[in-house]
């Protein structure tokens, strides 16, 4: 699964990441810096006394394949439904 990760420099000097699970593969960097830009310009998201996405720093898609060695778990019954 890709995973799109957007670092962002916070208006403190912070450096944060926003994740998009699923994002569609075949951005191009033109598209994604305006959507940075986009949801730079909310000022949405804040903690304390910082806007965490400010200012677009880097995008770039990370893919983690998970191997599973074994799996214990119980197994959950399916609904009939």
């Amino acid at each position: 699964m890709k995973t799109l990760e957007l670092t962002f420099k916070g208006s403190l000097g912070g450096k944060h990441v926003f994740k998009v699970h699923n994002a569609k593969e075949d951005l191009n960097k033109d598209t994604i810096l305006a959507a940075m830009d986009s949801l730079a310009k909310l000022k949405m998201f804040q903690h304390s006394d910082e806007f965490l996405y400010e200012q677009p720093v880097s995008a770039k898609y990370v893919d983690v394949q998970e191997t599973v060695v074994f799996d214990n778990s119980p197994k959950v019954k399916e609904l009939p439904y």
